[in-house]
């Protein structure tokens, strides 16, 4: 009886492995973190695009399935059930740091910012030849990025290699006060650009999540730095 167990038990450990041999499985951290670094991440003086973040997301946290299925009530309300298990957990990014720009008279020149997800239509030009004030000195910044999958309606769901829908959404916020040696010359103004947009992208290999800052002149004191990164499942 012991030896049959143990077989089985051995059938059990070697299927699960066999299986998942061609599986990427993510590595949560604590409270759903995928990616994290405090390592600073600069544009300066140059106009060459700069990658400020890139991450290859495992298919398996984007790719979804079909809302065809029973209701159940949720919370007062009806949910079909294909909805609660076919759509993964929103991912989100969130990325802090600081900008500085030329000082003296002359004006910074313009900036892009631009999120990709793996392919052409799930992509967002969050900022294009924006214009921040001069004389800005280490002025807080912020990014956010939102990747949130979109089953289907239909009772087939997405096959890996047929486009799933993602909704992507992103946020820069920047304080847009200028400064002069330090000292804050007028009232703090915060300038904050949204984005968003429904694109496809394949699930048939892991798409890669990426965001690039562009400066349109090249200065030493044209200065963005972000110095912690967070990539998580969920908020």
């Amino acid at each position: 009886m012991r030896r049959m167990l143990a077989l089985a038990l051995a059938v059990l450990l070697v299927l699960p492995a066999a299986a998942s041999a061609q599986t990427v499985i993510p590595i949560l951290g604590p409270g759903g973190v995928l990616a994290y670094s405090n390592a600073s991440m600069t544009a300066v003086n140059t106009i060459a695009d700069i990658t400020l973040f890139s991450y290859q997301i495992p298919a398996g946290l984007i790719a979804t399935g079909t809302t065809a299925g029973a209701t159940v009530p949720i919370l007062g309300t009806t949910m079909t059930a294909g909805a609660l298990m076919a759509t993964p957990v929103p991912l989100h990014l969130r990325m802090i740091g600081d900008i500085t720009t030329n000082q003296g008279v002359s004006g910074p020149g313009t900036f892009n910012l631009g999120i990709g997800l793996g392919a052409s239509t799930a992509t967002i030009t969050l900022a294009s030849a924006v214009a921040p004030l001069p004389n800005l000195v280490q002025r807080a910044a912020q990014i956010d990025v939102w990747i949130s999958p979109i089953a289907t309606t239909t009772a087939t769901p997405n096959t890996p290699n047929s486009g799933n829908t993602v909704y992507l959404s992103a946020r820069l916020r920047f304080d847009n006060t200028q400064s002069n040696g330090g000292t804050v010359a007028n009232v703090a103004s915060e300038t904050i650009i949204n984005g968003n947009v429904i694109g496809t992208i394949s699930t048939q290999t892991a798409p890669t999540f990426t965001v690039i800052w562009k400066w349109s002149s090249a200065s030493q004191t044209n200065n963005v730095t972000f110095r912690n990164r967070i990539f998580k499942v969920g908020d």
